[in-house]
């Protein structure tokens, strides 16, 4: 990998997004955009901060987390891929895939002219992920950070025979207190209740309130899912859109 000097002058835009070290002396890119501010680590892609200006932060990052270049970090949006959790056919492999332990390459940042920073970084199989999933692949990671986060991950399937995969941007949320929040857009739903001996429930039509042990898999939604924080006296809106080539 390139030194960081080099990447700097590379991806860096003046007075607006810097590559250099972070926590644990693994490379980052910091963005300090006029609409936003956010914090990207090239291990796993991962984003660990996000906050648009004059706001609170929107991601919630454990205080726990590892930054060794090994661990992946707890918190912010860890990348799933190619399986969620363990692996249903082999579980002694590392939860959630390959490529949040990963280090991503940045591919480019750009100032864009409504001012908000586009940033993308890419990964790839090799020897290493083979011995973990057989199939070739390329990913591409493109997060724009403006007054709103706008993420998109890319999955190519670069082998000769068709793949199955799962894949999610796993965004943890910063709220205030817990117990003060209500979730709207899964009214009617079938989820995996993962507290509760994993039985398969139906959400009815109330918002969802936390008061306690929560841990749910939902099936499906409807693209779009508010959640309501009464303490910091905002909502987060959260739009899902699938697009396949």
């Amino acid at each position: 990998m390139e030194n960081l000097e080099e990447l700097h002058r590379r991806f860096g835009v003046s007075g607006v997004v810097k590559v250099d070290q972070g926590r644990g002396g693994l490379p980052r890119i910091v963005v300090n955009g006029a609409k936003g501010s956010a914090e990207i680590y090239l291990f796993g892609a991962h984003l660990t901060q996000f906050q648009p200006r004059g706001a609170a932060p929107v991601l919630f990052l454990s205080k726990n987390s590892l930054f060794d270049g090994r661990t992946p970090i707890r918190g912010g949006v860890p990348l799933v891929f190619p399986w969620f959790g363990p692996r249903a056919d082999m579980p002694q492999l590392p939860p959630h895939g390959v490529a949040r332990t990963r280090q991503w390459a940045i591919e480019s940042c750009d100032l864009r002219g409504d001012g908000s920073v586009r940033v993308a970084l890419g990964t790839s199989s090799d020897d290493q992920t083979k011995q973990l999933w057989p199939h070739e692949f390329e990913l591409r990671f493109i997060i724009v950070a403006s007054d709103y986060l706008d993420m998109t991950l890319e999955v190519r399937n670069v082998s000769k025979e068709a793949v199955e995969f799962e894949e999610a941007l796993h965004t943890y949320l910063a709220v205030g207190k817990v117990k003060n929040v209500s979730i709207e857009g899964l009214a009617g739903s079938e989820f995996l209740d993962r507290a509760d001996g994993e039985r398969r429930k139906k959400q009815g039509d109330e918002p969802i309130r936390i008061n306690g042990e929560t841990d749910r898999l939902y099936y499906s939604s409807a693209g779009r899912v508010t959640v309501r924080d009464l303490e910091l006296r905002r909502s987060i809106v959260v739009r899902t859109i699938r697009l396949l080539e």
